[in-house]
């Protein structure tokens, strides 16, 4: 049973094929479907803090205490359940939109999944604008009624984000870091307005710089390996 073993010859070695990594988009949608959680990251991720600062409350915030007034949600749409109003016969969909922080469930009525159905299918990053009924205010589960939806990549893409860089004296006197910021916002000239923010109490000091640019995952980047990660915003 153990004759090749015994004689001291070598086991032949196992020959794996080269395989190249899946892209992240892929690798995180094929662990959502499944394992039904994200493990290696989360869709968000590749846009850090700009889309926490979009965001005005989290799926944990929504779960804990009632949000009043009009919000803004970020995530991306993991599931949407079409359904038709017995009432209009008209289609309407609820939505669940993961955040990071867990699942929020969005109910999107007629009008408005007649006109951003394409924005929401399942996989997409976006940007929910709406509220939370009052009626639901003790309500265990609530739905966020969706009043504006908005694709996150293509909002980054118009430069409709303004952007916030985090000062203080050391890097204010790096000049090469500094000259190489200046080069970066200039060579992503835009509309969207740059803000120089100093402190980091609950009442920073903001200026608004001269340059303005077009908001994009590359720009982020670009800045973040100049000043470092979490000064960007």
């Amino acid at each position: 049973l153990f004759g090749d073993a015994a004689s001291g010859q070598a086991d032949a070695a196992l020959t794996l094929p080269a395989v190249p990594d899946l892209p992240a988009g892929d690798r995180l949608a094929r662990e959502k479907l499944g394992l039904g959680v994200y493990v290696s990251g989360h869709p968000l991720d590749a846009y850090g803090e700009v889309a926490r600062s979009l965001a005005t409350f989290t799926a944990v915030q929504a779960r804990d205490t009632f949000q009043d007034g009009a919000h803004r949600l970020v995530g991306v749409v993991t599931l949407v359940e079409e359904k038709v109003s017995k009432k209009s016969g008209k289609r309407y969909a609820k939505l669940t939109v993961d955040d990071r922080t867990g699942p929020v469930s969005c109910i999107v009525f007629a009008d408005q999944w007649e006109r951003f159905a394409l924005l929401a299918a399942a996989g997409q990053l976006i940007v929910v604008h709406g509220s939370f009924d009052e009626k639901d205010r003790e309500a265990e589960k609530r739905d966020f009624r969706a009043d504006r939806i908005q694709s996150l990549p293509d909002l980054l893409a118009a430069g409709d984000v303004a952007l916030a860089i985090t000062m203080d004296d050391q890097l204010a006197a790096d000049t090469p870091s500094m000259d190489r910021v200046k080069d970066i916002l200039a060579q992503h000239a835009g509309n969207a307005p740059v803000y120089l923010r100093y402190g980091t109490g609950p009442t920073p000091v903001e200026k608004q710089a001269r340059a303005k640019v077009h908001t994009t995952l590359d720009l982020l980047q670009a800045l973040r390996d100049v000043v470092g990660p979490t000064r960007i915003t």
